[in-house]
């Protein structure tokens, strides 16, 4: 529909034809995939641990399964939504510092976006350490025998997760942060060494050898986020503090 769409504009305003405005420019070609294969491949890697450790709950039981899907679906609805919209708005305000060379300006943007962060993340976190069985109740019965063994074993899962979308809201702000200081390969790299190779390995170990089950993979989880964390703003300052020192 794209293609036919350009087609039939181009035989409509033939007179614009000489103006070669849909010739291919390479150079920004280029620049848009060698910003965005790293981007893509973090996404991935984001992605797919979440994945891997859904499947080995599989290996646990049905109520594992059920317990880690309420977590998931709940840390999505917490950590794609106002996080996210914050994580980009701070994007957009370092790659326009950058433009601008204002140092200032980029720590201003990361700082503005870490206090909104704590706004939009105050009330779920409250939420989620006060009243966790209530959060497990939206997806079950509480009222029903067989939703009680669920209820106990989701709940401290719930309650982790206070501690997870703080975390996870601190990657993507700092992740993004990067992001507009054009800097692509280095978050996939320490997203592939966070994810990969901390919270995957320690999180099965802490699930399986220390018999903690689900609650153990999410432990994990959020200690590598929090590294990830921890590395994206540690390598903002350093970044910053570089483009400072060139300009």
């Amino acid at each position: 529909m794209f293609f036919f769409s350009i087609f039939g504009f181009l035989r409509l305003f033939r007179e614009i034809t000489h103006w070669h405005v849909w010739r291919p420019n390479r150079g920004i070609l280029g620049r848009f995939f060698r910003l965005g294969w790293p981007k893509g491949l973090e996404f991935l890697l984001t992605n797919a641990i979440f994945s891997v450790f859904a499947l080995l709950a599989g290996w646990i039981g049905v109520r594992a399964v059920a317990a880690n899907t309420i977590t998931l679906q709940t840390a999505l609805l917490v950590s794609y939504t106002l996080p996210l919209a914050v994580a980009d708005v701070v994007t957009v305000r370092v790659g326009a510092a950058l433009a601008r060379e204002s140092h200032r300006e980029k720590w201003r943007a990361l700082n503005g976006g870490m206090m909104a962060l704590a706004i939009v993340l105050l009330p779920p976190v409250v939420l989620f350490g006060v009243f966790p069985e209530w959060v497990v109740a939206l997806f079950v019965d509480p009222e029903m025998p067989e939703s009680q063994a669920l209820l106990s074993l989701a709940s401290p899962l719930i309650l982790l997760l206070a501690v997870f979308v703080i975390v996870d809201g601190l990657r993507l702000v700092g992740g993004q942060a990067l992001n507009g200081l054009s800097d692509m390969r280095a978050p996939t790299l320490i997203a592939a060494l966070a994810y990969w190779g901390i919270a995957l390995p320690l999180g099965a170990w802490l699930g399986f050898a220390m018999d903690l089950g689900v609650l153990g993979f999410w432990i994990g989880l959020t200690l590598g986020i929090a590294v990830a964390a921890g590395c994206y703003l540690a390598r903002f300052r350093r970044l910053a503090r570089a483009i400072k020192i060139a300009v």
